[in-house]
């Protein structure tokens, strides 16, 4: 929680008035703020979402980890080593405004937290 807070505050607010303050988004460049936030965020997803290429999707988590079939045997050998990556995609995610990719692993991830 404190690490998502921290992202989404930085990108939405200290950066924002950093660059207000030195000059930078003044009025003409600000409105450009948010599509090239979001663009940014976009590319970081895209590259990690390669970088990372999962080993299991979203309904690989599910299906061991819901229903009465579940299967928790597989989580700690395949599942858990996942788990990192798919945190990471939903944090970017989450600090990018949502918009930026896919919003399963960030289903994903408040699903395992919440079970």
């Amino acid at each position: 929680g404190h690490i998502l807070d921290g992202t989404v505050k930085g990108v939405w607010s200290h950066i924002p008035n950093y660059l207000q303050k030195r000059g930078i988004l003044d009025n003409a460049v600000g409105h450009w703020y948010i599509p090239m936030t979001c663009s940014i965020g976009g590319l970081i997803m895209g590259i990690l979402s390669i970088k990372l290429k999962p080993s299991f999707v979203v309904a690989d988590f599910v299906r061991a980890l819901s229903g009465s079939d579940a299967d928790m045997s597989i989580f700690p050998t395949k599942l858990m080593p996942a788990l990192s990556n798919l945190l990471l995609l939903s944090l970017v995610t989450s600090t990018f405004g949502f918009s930026v990719g896919p919003e399963a692993p960030m289903v994903c991830a408040g699903g395992l937290v919440g079970k």
